[in-house]
């Protein structure tokens, strides 16, 4: 590691709703609802999450919060997940922006990332030189990977992607449904 041993991470993604102002307008926008089982968490927080265990495996512990909407679903929220050595949080939103980007911090430096969910943009600057130096981002579509690998995949006749297989998508599933439960957020499918 460059940056040296892990200490502190914070994934955020923060995105004021274009269905937001619709909301409060009364109307019913195709968000916030919970018979469509949406919100900040499962529209913009799933991503972080997903980019935290992918990175770092299931943490130790988890806690969470959010910001509920009369609707009952969330607004926005904040998670922690605990490690052995660090901790990560992770702040969500649909009703506000947010110029926190994300951070991986070690004892000898820092990678940003500006949007996790596309990548396009990752930076690495070290303790000692105080250099930020844009890290190499295949970006031209930000999605193209996960199309490339699941092609690959059913070529070969693999029913599991090597890059993402089916455990990794059951520790996001269980620390998402987790979170949910410790929010309250429950969706008309859950009942």
């Amino acid at each position: 590691h460059k940056i040296g041993k892990i200490r502190k991470v914070v994934f955020s993604f923060c995105k004021y709703s274009s269905r937001y102002d619709a909301y409060l307008r009364g109307e019913n926008p195709t968000t916030f609802r919970r018979e469509l089982a949406n919100g900040s968490m499962m529209d913009l927080g799933v991503y972080i999450l997903a980019d935290a265990i992918a990175l770092f495996g299931k943490p130790n512990s988890v806690t969470s919060n959010a910001t509920l909407l009369e609707t009952k679903v969330d607004a926005a929220g904040t998670i922690n997940m605990v490690y052995d050595d660090f901790d990560v949080t992770l702040l969500h939103s649909k009703v506000s922006d947010s110029e926190i980007i994300t951070e991986i911090c070690g004892e000898e430096g820092m990678i940003q990332i500006d949007t996790p969910s596309l990548m396009n943009g990752a930076y690495l600057t070290l303790r000692k030189d105080k250099v930020k130096q844009k890290l190499s981002v295949d970006n031209e579509y930000p999605f193209m990977f996960q199309l490339k690998d699941f092609v690959k995949n059913v070529k070969a006749g693999r029913i599991e992607s090597e890059k993402v297989p089916h455990d990794l998508s059951i520790a996001i599933f269980e620390i998402l449904t987790k979170v949910r439960k410790q929010c309250n957020v429950i969706y008309d499918s859950d009942k």
